[in-house]
């Protein structure tokens, strides 16, 4: 009796051994198909608000599309350039492709827009004069020191009847082309990052709207502001930007096709009440 208990405990161990073999051998292979299908993985760099927020709502379509979406805050605007001329991120996405072809020109570089994505209106913010009334002669107006911001601040000024420029300049505006400035304005030109933090100093200042939203501006106290029909609003979008060679990568093209959906227009639309346009 006792041996047939044996013979019978013995044929379960070997049928035990015999199924855990199986199961090893299927989850090696599993692990094995998990290895060689890694997904791919791109790094994109952008200024947190709206860029890396619009970035985080497209995180998980990416990833159901076999690419793992790494997004990368910058708090300048200097950086996310620097970075990808340098390789270690695979694109970024912040800035209009005047600002873009700025830093080719002064870096030697070869940055390209992919897609255009959003227009952020710039507006005239308050500092310490509230209204347009209160402008007098010597009134100090703070204005973004890069060429490509700086003229199309000045241009908005133009528009409000501050001061002249001629009209072949237009965007393309420097404090030299002023041809009238009623009030003697003093322009104080500040990096664009920094402009929020210069309103205590100056009566008013001109601000990018990334800017404006990371810093908290409540853009309904902006004086004056760009319009989405402004001629601004098709130069000045912002676009997702890669070196030149990477374009048409697949994961980059994949990443273009989400950032067109109306999924993304829905959200902006949605959560940004008219401060973040879509372009598309």
């Amino acid at each position: 009796m006792r041996q047939g208990v044996r013979k019978i405990a013995l044929v379960y161990k070997l049928i035990f051994a015999f199924l855990l073999a199986i199961s090893l051998l299927i989850l090696t292979g599993c692990n094995g198909e998990a290895a060689s299908a890694e997904m791919d993985t791109l790094t994109v760099g952008a200024s947190s608000a709206p860029h890396a927020r619009i970035l985080d709502f497209l995180t998980y379509e990416m990833y159901a599309s076999g690419v793992n979406l790494v997004v990368v805050e910058f708090t300048d605007f200097v950086q996310p350039n620097t970075a990808l001329a340098a390789g270690d991120i695979d694109a970024n996405f912040f800035q209009h492709t005047p600002f873009m072809e700025d830093f080719n020109e002064e870096n030697n570089a070869n940055l390209v827009p992919v897609v255009g994505v959003i227009f952020q209106p710039m507006g005239l913010y308050p500092g310490q004069l509230n209204t347009l009334d209160d402008i007098s002669y010597g009134t100090r107006i703070a204005i973004p020191s890069d060429p490509s911001n700086g003229g199309r601040a000045l241009t908005l000024l133009c528009r409000e009847g501050l001061i002249v420029l001629p009209e072949e300049v237009c965007l393309d505006a420097s404090l030299c082309d002023i041809i009238e400035n009623y009030y003697n304005l003093e322009f104080v030109e500040v990096g664009v990052s920094q402009m929020p933090n210069v309103l205590g100093e100056v009566d008013f200042a001109v601000i990018n709207g990334s800017v404006a939203l990371q810093a908290g501006l409540d853009f309904s106290t902006t004086l004056v502001a760009e319009s989405e029909d402004c001629p601004a609003a098709e130069m000045f979008t912002n676009y997702l930007i890669v070196y030149s060679g990477s374009e048409n990568d697949a994961a980059i093209q994949r990443l273009a096709e989400l950032l067109h959906s109306d999924g993304v227009r829905t959200f902006i639309e949605g959560r940004y009440d008219g401060r973040v346009i879509p372009m598309f």
